[in-house]
């Protein structure tokens, strides 16, 4: 479960980064206050210590060497053979992990909040620390002088806050190792940013999950959805990961 989670919010901070890269932002020059709020918004879902415990027994990783509470990179890590895994994660189950799991220490994205609703959508808030965005961006495949020009454009726009709250409501589904993804909202701070824009950027979206699925050997997601509920994951995961 830490696993694939980790991936999945990997893929959350990589949209977030295209969004920034296509530049619809709509800032006005000088208002440093359009972001608001540095919290995310909540979104209703609780969880126990009980749930992460519980995420990472379906999940049937064996964690080694204390790689659950250490902020480690991916080549930090060894991975023991795939195992195929079909399970369903409770909401609650889905959130400790987002939280509780030890992230890369240059992860940019913290306090996470989470709502399944019954249509199959998800919600998914969060903070992003823009300090860290760029280096987490480099490291994952994002381009850095796209990055970089959509950085200077906030800072030119008078935007000086250091962790900003984002909001992203929509579909994401895998069926027999084929993503599909639509947005219905997203939010950065205060700032609605068009769905339109966002899912003009599924290719690239896809492409990144495509182009990086293999980087923790023994992951793969043949199919994967929101189901009455749960989120559903079938495919395979390292049957053991441990720090180096």
């Amino acid at each position: 479960m830490k696993v694939l989670l980790g991936f999945i919010i990997g893929i959350v901070a990589v949209v977030v980064v295209i969004i920034l890269v296509a530049g619809y932002f709509g800032f006005v020059p000088g208002i440093s206050n359009l972001f608001g709020s540095n919290k995310p918004a909540n979104l209703g879902t609780t969880y126990t210590a009980q749930d992460y415990k519980s995420a990472v027994a379906k999940s049937g990783v064996q964690l080694i060497n204390n790689v659950d509470t250490v902020s480690l990179a991916e080549n930090q890590k060894t991975y023991g053979p795939a195992k195929a895994v079909n399970v369903d994660f409770t909401p609650a189950e889905v959130l400790a992990v987002l939280n509780d799991k030890t992230h890369d220490p240059n992860f940019p994205l913290k306090d996470f909040q989470l709502r399944v609703n019954p249509d199959g959508t998800a919600e998914v808030a969060a903070v992003l620390m823009m300090d860290n965005l760029d280096k987490y961006s480099a490291a994952h495949g994002v381009n850095s002088s796209s990055l970089q020009q959509a950085l200077d454009t906030v800072k030119k726009a008078g935007i000086v806050a250091k962790e900003v709250p984002i909001y992203i409501k929509g579909n994401a589904s895998v069926v027999n190792g084929q993503m599909s993804l639509d947005a219905d909202t997203v939010k950065i701070g205060r700032l609605p940013i068009s769905a339109d824009t966002v899912n003009s950027h599924e290719t690239d979206i896809i492409n990144y999950f495509n182009n990086h699925e293999k980087d923790v050997p023994g992951f793969y997601v043949k199919n994967f959805a929101i189901v009455g509920g749960k989120v559903h994951f079938d495919g395979t995961l390292p049957s053991s990961v441990k720090a180096k």
